[in-house]
């Protein structure tokens, strides 16, 4: 159960921070004329200035420790491309990281992470990419995440 919980925390934080700090970004582009009603790109340049604000403002926050396991070092956010990285704030012997590895990259694990950080419409009409990494206390990585529309086919 606290494994569960663990890493619905880490889903919660990467759909707020892919959202671009808008929980509603598909609304919030529309309004702001940077998406049609299909959700595609019909001002790039405002969708450029849109995500590297977002960019820089999160990055003013950054890092921030989300739990006592975990804290997001880097953000980026474009708008075909986004990451989100995590890292580990305290060792773990190395029986403990191929288990929590092995939870990162199974299926389970990308079918709720489609669910909760591949959710809006613009993800999907202008085939975007969210990158996910997950690195050691030493910055090593130890998993890479990448979202898309065939991996996360719409639900």
């Amino acid at each position: 159960m606290k494994k569960r919980l663990f890493l619905y925390s880490l889903f919660l934080i990467s759909s707020i921070c892919n959202a671009g700090i808008n929980l509603d970004a598909d609304d919030e582009l529309t309004k702001l004329g940077i998406i049609d009603n299909n959700y595609k790109y019909i001002d790039l340049n405002k969708a450029t200035t849109y995500f590297k604000t977002a960019t820089n403002n999160m990055a003013k926050m950054l890092p921030v420790q989300i739990n006592q396991n975990l804290e997001i070092t880097d953000v980026f956010f474009s708008p075909f491309y986004s990451v989100t990285s995590f890292r580990l704030v305290k060792n773990i012997d190395q029986t403990r990281l191929e288990l929590f590895k092995s939870d990162l990259l199974s299926k389970e694990q990308l079918e709720d992470l489609c669910t909760a950080s591949y959710k809006f419409n613009f993800f999907y009409a202008n085939d975007y990419k969210y990158e996910i990494v997950y690195k050691s206390i030493n910055n090593e990585i130890i998993a890479k995440i990448i979202l898309d529309k065939q991996k996360c086919q719409k639900r």
